[in-house]
């Protein structure tokens, strides 16, 4: 969605003598910006203009005319609950939340769908939704002075006509890659994956959308846009969004500063061919860095007596980094770098006499890059097992360039169950698909 856009990127586009100015905008009255909504709706010249702009900025025209609908922040919770349920069946999703807390990333008895809606209703200003060919715009959402003050100065409602702009961007996308949109039910288990192409999507859109804000000048540079949104997550005052499990608000944020970066320097190009793991994300020089796939699904059928199979997942280094920091003794840090030299992972949750247990494999570009992470992670072992409610004190192996993890009930088994993954070096967005069959075009493209 485009609020973290909106919001940082309109802090550089005001001049240091304009903000000194804009401070006096509080103490008028009867100045009030133009808004882009009228009796409840966008008004039809607003949306038209800034369709104009966007399709300018990017250089295609969309092929249809898009639903746009303005909603409150109020009802962004319901409306995020109707889209998931659509997506994503409840028990797929039940299996995703074990999943993530079974390996430590989310907290246990937190529900991760009623996080989501809160936080969304207090930061999304803008959400496309690509089933339904739709764009929604918040009237409501809270701004910060520098939006407002900016506003006011340029008399246009930017608090509104960024978020529109760069929701009309993701719809020019889905008309051009139908295969960045519609994977849902694939996305679920593929965290790291969707995280890369979350980031293509998201920074794409954020710069191109600010591209189209014409007579605003250039848009910032990546290092000001990412300072930009660490302020306005560090300061943000609402509850939802600051007590919120770090998965949640680092997988929220980071599409946006990353991506950003990421279309500054390929503009269109990025969707061509965008990253598929967070390592091509977070490092310009691994942007193309091949990596092991790995399918754990032989291993389902293999389990020991009384355990079933519940998810399979890859944290990639992201989901490691937040691991390792989140769960981090108050007067210790994880190894500095502890995540990186990431060259694959995949883990299998499991119930076994309903408790939760796992296997965990790891591949890293070198030995010390392993023995770094084995170390890092037997710091935060004892805390997994509290966060996971696990029976036991996972149990970490190292082997060369490996290294393999397990809670205590499939431990002895780990290395028989793992032998069984199949695994294959991949890329690009398509080497990974054809890998786990998923197929590459998901729906067509809209007319």
């Amino acid at each position: 969605a485009g609020a973290a856009g909106a919001h940082a990127g309109t802090l550089e586009l005001t001049q240091r003598a304009r903000l000194a100015i804009a401070a006096l905008a509080a103490l008028l009255a009867g100045c009030a910006t133009p808004s882009l909504i009228e009796n409840g709706a966008l008004r039809n010249d607003a949306q038209d203009a800034v369709t104009a702009h966007v399709e300018r900025a990017v250089g295609v025209s969309l092929a249809a005319p898009i639903d746009a609908r303005v909603i409150g922040r109020d009802e962004i919770p319901d409306l995020l609950r109707r889209l998931v349920d659509s997506a994503q069946p409840p028990a797929l999703r039940a299996a995703y939340q074990d999943g993530i807390t079974t390996l430590g990333l989310w907290p246990d008895g937190v529900d991760l769908l009623e996080t989501l809606a809160g936080v969304s209703r207090d930061a999304v200003g803008g959400l496309y939704v690509a089933s339904e060919r739709r764009l929604y715009v918040v009237r409501d959402v809270p701004l910060p002075f520098s939006v407002s003050a900016a506003s006011w100065l340029t008399r246009r409602d930017l608090g509104r006509e960024i978020p529109l702009a760069h929701e009309i961007v993701h719809a020019l996308q889905h008309e051009m890659h139908p295969e960045l949109f519609g994977h849902d039910r694939f996305a679920v288990s593929q965290d790291d994956v969707e995280i890369a192409l979350a980031a293509a999507r998201e920074g794409h859109a954020t710069w191109y959308g600010l591209v189209a804000m014409e007579g605003l000048g250039e848009p910032p540079s990546p290092e000001r846009f990412a300072a930009a949104i660490r302020s306005n997550v560090a300061s943000s005052g609402e509850r939802s969004l600051a007590e919120a499990p770090a998965l949640l608000r680092m997988t929220m944020f980071l599409p946006y500063s990353e991506g950003y970066r990421l279309a500054a320097d390929e503009r269109g190009a990025l969707l061509e061919d965008p990253p598929v793991s967070s390592e091509q994300m977070l490092h310009r020089e691994r942007r193309h860095e091949a990596f092991e796939a790995i399918d754990l699904a032989a291993l389902r059928a293999a389990l020991p007596a009384g355990c079933r199979f519940v998810h399979e997942n890859s944290a990639g280094e992201l989901g490691i980094a937040i691991l390792l920091s989140d769960l981090a003794a108050p007067d210790r840090s994880p190894a500095a770098g502890a995540s990186e030299g990431w060259a694959g992972d995949r883990y299998l949750a499991a119930r076994c006499d309903e408790r939760r247990e796992f296997v965990w494999l790891t591949v890293w570009d070198s030995e010390a890059d392993a023995r770094d992470f084995e170390t890092a992670y037997l710091g935060v072992a004892e805390a997994v097992r509290v966060r996971a409610s696990l029976g036991g004190t996972p149990i970490a192996h190292r082997d060369g360039r490996e290294v393999r993890i397990a809670s205590p009930a499939l431990a002895p088994h780990a290395d028989a169950l793992l032998a069984k993954a199949r695994r294959a070096r991949v890329a690009t967005r398509d080497e990974v698909y054809a890998f786990f069959a998923e197929p590459r075009i998901a729906e067509e493209a809209p007319p």
